[in-house]
């Protein structure tokens, strides 16, 4: 088997550069629709005599949001019986199809949605000067900017989004359409169901706890303390490394097999 046929790079540059030209105009309306609102906001702000700008976590929930949405209507058009034939003629292979959507939605995403939040603060700074005479306050830690100043921070969000934005590309091939609103459904039934089991689980576990003797018992505190702790570890090794590659696995099989 030939590396060529999984992946070319003038190949895989030309996809990407096909995604974005078919997607522009979806992308433009979000980016209008959240500079409408952060405007919106701004100016009712500045008219409160209030100094706005753009908090930190502001940015991090249309981060977190945007790139969700457009992450579940990724790979919208092979569910589509006109747009699917094309979508699965083009001639790339799958990993490049997958590859592409992922570049897209995650590095090239990050980097536009991190410089556009940058240029409209620095934007609605003027307005607030010409409009109410007031400025931002670039130093504050809550401004856009305390970015910055809290790199961990940062880093820590953007792997964050881009461990979860794997589940809904996922879902993206999975659901024919309203992939964000069924995951997030599908999710909120699970997390229930889950709740509902580790208390009921609980209770059975810890019925008559409040007679047992401490005393008796052969684990000690220092060893239930280990045993947290390795919980903790084996989480964190879970969510840093297993659930985004996972994920990507179920999504190129996925598209493998609506290809055949």
């Amino acid at each position: 088997m030939k590396l060529e046929n999984y992946f070319n790079l003038k190949r895989f540059l030309y996809l990407v550069k096909n995604d974005l030209i078919n997607n522009y105009r979806s992308y433009f309306v979000g980016l209008g629709a959240i500079t409408g609102v952060i405007v919106a906001l701004d100016i009712i702000m500045g008219l409160a005599g209030a100094d706005f700008g753009i908090p930190v976590a502001l940015f991090y929930f249309t981060y977190f949001l945007s790139g969700f949405i457009i992450s579940s209507i990724a790979f919208n058009d092979m569910h589509h019986p006109q747009k699917g034939i094309s979508f699965f003629t083009l001639p790339c292979s799958i990993f490049e199809r997958l590859l592409s959507k992922f570049i897209i939605t995650t590095v090239i995403y990050t980097i536009v949605i991190l410089l556009y939040f940058i240029i409209l603060n620095f934007a609605l700074g003027i307005m607030n000067n010409i409009l109410f005479s007031a400025g931002i306050d670039f130093q504050s830690d809550i401004s856009l900017f305390g970015l910055f100043s809290d790199t961990d921070t940062f880093i820590f969000i953007v792997k964050l989004y881009f461990i979860v934005q794997s589940v809904f590309l996922f879902a993206s091939t999975y659901f024919n359409k309203n992939a964000f609103l069924k995951l997030i459904f599908a999710m909120f039934v699970l997390q229930l169901g889950f709740s509902i089991y580790t208390a009921l689980v609980g209770k059975m576990i810890f019925v008559g706890f409040e007679t047992l003797h401490f005393k008796s018992m052969d684990v000690s505190f220092n060893e239930m303390k280990s045993f947290l702790m390795f919980l903790k570890d084996f989480g964190f090794f879970i969510l840093n490394w297993v659930i985004a590659p996972y994920f990507w696995i179920l999504t190129f099989l996925r598209l493998k097999e609506k290809e055949v």
